[in-house]
């Protein structure tokens, strides 16, 4: 696969961060108990209610010390299951400042006796794996510095080793472990967690990538196309979108109607170079619109396998 491309295409903006994703959920109640009591977010419910302050096919916003959103919650009574072979989110990995902060979202999770699917060291960072009521796939993770995420030829350090709990819980300070003995659930995240990647399963992985390298302007920032993954991203991060097939080769194209990823979001900068960016696509890509936005603020397209991508400047 290439690894560059006459930016005849459009490029990515270096500033380019993930906003919000949006997951349509069966029982609002059971997911937002989840978001809210474990994790520890803050709900903020959308214009879209009904008498009572109820939500019906409208949002519930959860979000985490400031007024952006983390996740959007979009409540589909009707909604129906994914079928195995389904395309959509593989899992949104939730970035949180520093290892003390991992060490915080661990103590607090295990503290409520939950169940982790993987707790792991990528060598980029260190991770911690649970899905939420409804089978969404929850990483909470950090970042090793910068200086420490490349190998001697470049590339970038990645693998799977098994996470150092020990020296993790290490970080905690003498304060956290008095206020956990105090408050044992206290929430797993703390005031400054944003979406750092969100990793996507796909039919086909190269006409993925042509879509997110060429037509998006992300970098490939590895190429895993002999495992049936890519990496892509934006101003040397190590990657904000995941690409791979490994459960869904050949699978059937995302349905709006289905449980899991609704759209998810792509934030570049609120100045002229996000405006010229946000233009750019609306030129290139209007068979995949789905919806043109306010102005030269945000565009939704369509991805190869029917995905909506929101790129939108910075709120």
């Amino acid at each position: 696969m290439r690894n560059e491309v006459s930016y005849s295409h459009p490029k990515m903006p270096e500033e380019m961060t993930m906003g919000a994703p949006t997951l349509r959920v069966r029982s609002l109640d059971g997911v937002l108990e989840f978001y809210e009591d474990l994790l520890g977010l803050e709900k903020v419910l959308s214009k879209n209610q009904v008498k009572g302050g109820r939500p019906e096919e409208g949002f519930a916003r959860t979000v985490n010390g400031t007024a952006d959103a983390l996740i959007d919650l979009r409540h589909d009574a009707g909604a129906r299951d994914r079928p195995s072979n389904y395309t959509g989110l593989h899992r949104i990995s939730i970035l949180v400042p520093d290892r003390r902060s991992l060490a915080l979202a661990y103590s607090s999770l295990a503290n409520e006796g939950v169940r982790f699917d993987g707790l792991s060291d990528h060598l980029l960072g260190e991770s911690l794996y649970v899905h939420d009521p409804e089978g969404n796939e929850i990483e909470i993770y950090c970042d090793r510095p910068r200086g420490e995420w490349y190998n001697t030829d470049g590339t970038l350090k990645i693998g799977t080793e098994p996470l150092g709990l020990e020296g993790l819980l290490g970080e905690l300070e003498a304060a956290d472990v008095v206020r956990l003995r105090k408050y044992p659930a206290t929430g797993a995240l703390v005031n400054g967690a944003k979406i750092g990647h969100v990793h996507l399963r796909v039919a086909e992985l190269e006409r993925s990538t042509t879509f997110y390298h060429e037509e998006l302007g992300l970098d490939i920032s590895a190429d895993l196309s002999s495992v049936g993954a890519m990496f892509l991203s934006a101003g040397g991060y190590h990657r904000r979108v995941v690409l791979s097939i490994w459960d869904s080769a050949g699978g059937r194209r995302h349905e709006s109607s289905e449980l899991g990823l609704d759209s998810f979001k792509i934030e570049v900068p609120s100045n002229e170079l996000g405006r010229d960016f946000i233009q750019q696509l609306k030129s290139r890509l209007r068979d995949t619109m789905v919806e043109d936005g306010d102005e030269n603020h945000d565009v939704t397209v369509l991805d190869p396998d029917g995905i909506p991508v929101t790129i939108a400047m910075t709120p």
